[in-house]
């Protein structure tokens, strides 16, 4: 055999050694370990709300339809009312112990009697004039002095004071809720909320004075009639309304309101002789996405 083919040979072999070996390598197994973690569990968060008119309540647990006496019992009742008339009443929401996220709240309205010249016209802009409104809504929390703590609207507190929710007070010219009426406008009335006065003596326009500082205040529904709120916010998640200066409605945390429902002085008689009786607050308990539990 020549003396180059047997080089070229034993190159061919050495490569076929070295690619045998590179085969062989890959059937080497290796040793490892493996654990695991079990009894893993998950739930959803549960929302139990309640609104409490008096001693009346009405209660959704977990989301379900609500039930109580609370649920068919009125916030505030008119009879022959005159233009210039208010009426208020109170509430409180809860989020009970029992619910395991905190949440926002918003209001809705219906006329389930079927709308009107009251209920389906809003009561104007601040500070008009306007003859061809209907009635106007303001809610305000109720609490203690400085504004932190929420306080049972009908509680003796000499020192109470309202914060607004919606509406506009003190000479704002659109909703831009203050955190509490008291720096300023100072209300020197107190709590309970049945001894602070609301008036529209004197008023030329379509606001109510409240307090004894004669605070100028307009409903918040200026363009919409009562039967069209919905998703009116009560509680926010952010900014303002707030419960006691705190957004969000915490596990076990009451939120306590004053609805104040009035006939604008200024209206005319096209509202007079005007029957209803069928008006529904529906409040909305809707968990704060991301909230701790």
């Amino acid at each position: 055999m020549p003396r180059i083919a047997v080089r070229n040979l034993m190159l061919s072999l050495l490569a076929l050694g070295v690619a045998g070996a590179i085969v062989g390598g890959g059937t080497f197994a290796s040793f490892s370990a493996i654990t695991s973690s079990g009894s893993n569990t998950f739930s959803t968060a549960g929302i139990n709300f309640q609104d409490a008119i008096g001693v009346n309540l009405c209660t959704s647990t977990l989301g379900g339809t609500a039930s109580g006496t609370g649920c068919s019992t009125a916030v505030g009742t008119f009879t022959s009312m005159i233009p210039g008339e208010q009426q208020f009443g109170t509430v409180k929401l809860t989020n009970q112990t029992s619910s395991t996220a905190t949440v926002t709240v918003a209001l809705g309205i219906a006329d389930a009697g079927g709308s009107n010249g009251l209920t389906n016209t809003g009561s104007g802009a601040v500070g008009s004039a306007s003859s061809t409104v209907g009635l106007g809504l303001l809610v305000f929390e109720c609490t203690n002095s400085a504004g932190t703590v929420d306080e049972d609207c009908t509680t003796t507190d000499a020192t109470g004071k309202l914060q607004l929710v919606y509406g506009s007070c003190g000479g704002t010219t659109s909703f831009t809720p203050q955190h509490y009426l008291g720096t300023p406008p100072v209300l020197t009335n107190g709590l309970p909320v049945g001894t602070i006065t609301f008036t529209t003596s004197g008023v030329t326009d379509n606001g109510v004075k409240v307090g004894s500082g004669a605070t100028s205040c307009y409903g918040g529904n200026g363009s919409t009639g009562l039967d069209g709120l919905s998703s009116v916010s009560i509680v926010a998640s952010s900014g303002t309304p707030t419960v006691a200066g705190v957004n969000s409605l915490g596990i076990g945390k009451t939120d306590s309101l004053t609805m104040l429902v009035y006939l604008p002085a200024t209206s005319d008689s096209t509202k007079a002789n005007i029957t209803n009786s069928n008006l529904t607050y529906t409040w909305t308990a809707s968990q704060l996405a991301g909230s701790a539990h």
